[in-house]
């Protein structure tokens, strides 16, 4: 549930918080699909167990996950591959962390 309601955290000299990654806020999305602020949302998902494995997806099937991205109602969308078996609630996860401006809309 974390992730659904923080996104991760910057290196910083404050205590860590055990759930949420630290990552490097010069780090580049390795990928034109996602932004920086998207790709360390999914970086941070790709740490659960219900989400291995999304980061290197995203990277190899960018095309699909573009797609998905820049729609203008993500969350009505059809997610890739095994994503599309996910519950609900890891579904808008993902939402989340891809297209935090859609939130209200994939909540309803």
């Amino acid at each position: 549930m974390a992730p659904f309601l923080e996104t991760p955290r910057a290196a910083a000299p404050s205590a860590p918080m055990p759930h949420v990654p630290r990552l490097d806020p010069t780090e580049e999305a390795p990928s034109t699909v996602l932004g920086c602020p998207s790709w360390h949302g999914q970086l941070a998902l790709s740490e659960m167990d219900e989400f291995k494995n999304l980061d290197s997806d995203i990277e190899g099937s960018a095309n699909r996950w573009k797609k998905l991205v820049e729609s203008e109602a993500p969350e009505k969308e059809i997610f890739p591959k095994e994503w599309k078996n996910k519950t609900a609630l890891q579904k808008l996860c993902m939402v989340r962390c891809m297209r935090p401006d859609r939130m209200t809309y994939a909540i309803k």
